[in-house]
């Protein structure tokens, strides 16, 4: 057999394995290709929840920095004269500790002695206003008409106790509500109201 009748018989097996070595490596390709995308698809799907997440930690932190929050800043006494009397009242003071207004802004309370069906309460207001960083002041009327004589002289006395208690409601710039619930408590050594419950949600 001649050189080139060898030749033209080797020539269709070489061109199976020419054909089946080409297909690996296609496959082989394609493979790579496929994991290639996968990879990137991954990689953008992590970094569109990291983004995502930032967001929202970015959303919370300026809710939590940027909302009006009021609260008492302070409770004492309006003698409206030289002495401790029937005369005084309780005048509590609410300040917005945050940096926006806060609308809407609702005030209930009530002074009471327990054991006593007397209330007393301030003077009614309106839904109002309240910037970053303004007071409001809330005045209750006087102790004399607020109590019996009989129920004053024991508080003054020290023998029942006195105390103030409500809830502040308003909303703030990004339109969500919230609760402020404050009381307070008659101390009759030192005359004066000392605060116990100042808390915002």
């Amino acid at each position: 057999m001649s050189v080139q009748q060898v030749l033209q018989s080797q020539a269709p097996d070489t061109l199976y394995k020419l054909y089946l070595i080409s297909t690996i490596i296609g496959v082989g390709v394609f493979l790579w290709q496929a994991f290639l995308l996968r990879t990137s698809a991954n990689a953008a799907k992590a970094s569109a929840k990291a983004a995502e997440k930032a967001a929202t930690v970015a959303e919370q932190t300026l809710r939590l920095t940027q909302r009006a929050d009021v609260l008492i800043d302070s409770a004492g006494i309006d003698h409206s004269g030289a002495h401790f009397g029937p005369h005084s009242r309780l005048v509590i003071e609410f300040k917005n500790f945050g940096n926006t207004r806060a609308t809407d802004v609702s005030f209930k309370f009530r002074l009471t002695s327990p054991g006593s069906e007397d209330i007393g309460a301030p003077a009614v207001l309106p839904s109002i206003t309240l910037g970053g960083g303004s007071t409001q002041r809330l005045t209750f009327q006087s102790f004399g008409a607020t109590f019996k004589s009989e129920t004053f002289k024991k508080i003054v006395g020290g023998e029942s106790p006195m105390r103030f208690h409500g809830v502040v409601t308003y909303r703030d710039i990004f339109e969500c509500e919230h609760t402020t619930k404050n009381g307070g408590v008659y101390d009759a050594q030192t005359r004066t109201f000392h605060i116990d419950h100042n808390e915002s949600d």
